[in-house]
């Protein structure tokens, strides 16, 4: 069993308010020892279609059939999984617990999606979808609390590497990308969706997960874990 793992994550709906109010932050994870193999399959898919990106937001007739089977490739690899976080923007108190800053806000929740998956014995490195900030070094703080985590409630837990990557130069941040959008989409548009092909891709997931995506998993789900976040009660 692999005790190093790739985590490649994107985030989904983090701007806008009254039409975004759900923001998702996903990951996937790979063991390290597998990258190569899920990689080459990935990029087998990309040049039989000959298309650029696979995103969410790139989904139409034409690209339906490609992200059919990126998703495909995800289900039918027993060691891949997908972890994501869904926060209710609107329940956020952005004055007392974030410093009025929905920035801050956005890698506070980074760290309570990330921290949930480092474990006792491993190594990891941690991807992450590039996105401008206005202030610096809020990756390099993140790496700082996650490493705080890891000593307070870890053993032999490390880190080996978190950085941002663009998604075209880091290609499996694209996968993430797509469910993590499609999890964004159900939660924000729902039925009022308009794209019929967003609509069979969503319905192909929820089909392959026997559930619907707006409603959250057990802890303990393995292969593809939903969790929705609550403020804790004063």
């Amino acid at each position: 069993m692999s005790d190093q793992f790739n985590i490649y994550c994107d985030e989904s709906s983090v701007d806008g308010d009254k039409e975004r109010r759900y923001m998702v932050i996903g990951a996937l994870i790979i063991p390290r020892d597998k990258k190569k193999d899920f990689s080459n399959k990935f990029k087998s898919i990309i040049e039989k279609h000959s298309v650029g990106e696979i995103k969410w937001t790139n989904i139409s007739k034409s690209s339906f059939k490609v992200s059919q089977q990126v998703a495909d490739l995800f289900f039918g690899t027993e060691y891949a999984s997908y972890t994501a976080i869904v926060v209710d923007k609107s329940k956020i108190d952005f004055e007392f617990y974030h410093e009025g800053s929905k920035e801050l806000a956005f890698y506070k929740f980074y760290y309570i999606l990330l921290k949930q998956k480092l474990y006792s014995g491993n190594k990891y490195y941690i991807y992450l979808d590039k996105k401008p900030v206005s202030v610096a070094n809020r990756v390099g703080v993140l790496k700082s609390f996650l490493t705080g985590f890891i000593k307070s409630f870890r053993n032999d837990c490390v880190i080996k590497h978190l950085q941002e990557y663009p998604s075209h130069e880091n290609k499996l941040i694209q996968i993430t990308d797509l469910f993590t959008g499609a999890i964004a989409s159900e939660f924000n548009i729902g039925d009022k969706l308009k794209s019929n092909s967003k609509k069979e891709f969503i319905f192909n997931l929820e089909k392959k997960l026997n559930r619907k995506l707006n409603v959250g998993t057990s802890p303990i789900e393995a292969k593809f874990n939903v969790f929705i976040w609550r403020p804790s009660k004063p």
